[in-house]
């Protein structure tokens, strides 16, 4: 069960420098567990960036893969966030506030505590309440608020539960299907075309939430939120540079 943060496990989550980290993150995944504790927060932020680096390799090739693809005569389904207006609200949203609501509601529970589980629940509770009566209601943002509030009293009050045992014996379940979920309800993105066009368009969110879910456990949520930050930063970033529909 993931205990305290703490800086004693350092030199072994730091070993062997960049390939020994990948190496780490590769053997992670072939057997996914619970760590004993969190990293402390200097090794937690190399670990972040070093798997940022992967991400970045990830990228690359993904869209390597598609610009072959598009000298071959594929031509991808319409992304929607390319009809963004990448105006200050935007990027703000893109690069601050989906990283932090996206990791808190796929990866904030990957703990298996039980106070980060009644939290997501609380939240999803509100956040369907303000779906069903709608935001111009004055149920749904009621109903929202109401949920907000209890989940923060959860994670406050159930502070410091060990995880679920279930959740330690079956956590591999647990994490492969956050890394599939987040990546699935991007879907959402697109507003037409095939699955089997639409699944590997994918690929970098699930790769995302591959590398975010191991940060998750090892280093805590505040580290996955900033890869995950750190992820849409580069894309903004693209997106500007090559303009409007980039």
């Amino acid at each position: 069960m993931t205990g305290e943060i703490t800086s004693g496990r350092a030199g072994a989550i730091l070993a062997g420098g960049l390939r020994g980290q990948w190496t780490a993150l590769f053997a992670f995944l072939g057997q996914p567990r619970l760590p004993d504790a969190y990293a402390g927060a200097s090794a937690s932020a190399l670990v972040a960036a070093r798997l940022f680096v992967l991400d970045l390799l990830a990228i690359s090739a993904f869209a390597t893969l598609v610009l072959a693809a598009g000298l071959l005569g594929f031509e991808p389904p319409e992304n929607l966030n390319s009809q963004l207006d990448m105006n200050a609200a935007t990027i703000v949203l893109l690069v601050l506030v989906a990283p932090v609501l996206e990791e808190i509601v796929f990866r904030g529970w990957l703990s298996g505590r039980a106070g980060a589980l009644a939290a997501l629940l609380a939240t999803l509770a509100g956040a369907a309440g303000l779906a069903a009566f709608g935001p111009d209601s004055l149920v749904g943002p009621l109903a929202l608020s109401v949920g907000l509030t209890l989940a923060v009293a959860a994670a406050v009050f159930l502070r410091g539960r060990a995880s679920l045992p279930v959740f330690e014996t079956k956590f591999p379940f647990f994490f492969w299907t956050s890394a599939i979920a987040f990546a699935l309800v991007h879907l959402a993105n697109y507003a037409e075309g095939a699955l089997f066009i639409l699944l590997p368009l994918l690929v970098p969110q699930f790769v995302l939430g591959v590398l975010a879910g191991y940060v998750r456990v090892h280093c805590g949520l505040a580290w996955s939120i900033a890869l995950h930050a750190a992820h849409n930063s580069f894309a903004v970033g693209i997106a500007l540079l090559l303009g409007p529909g980039g």
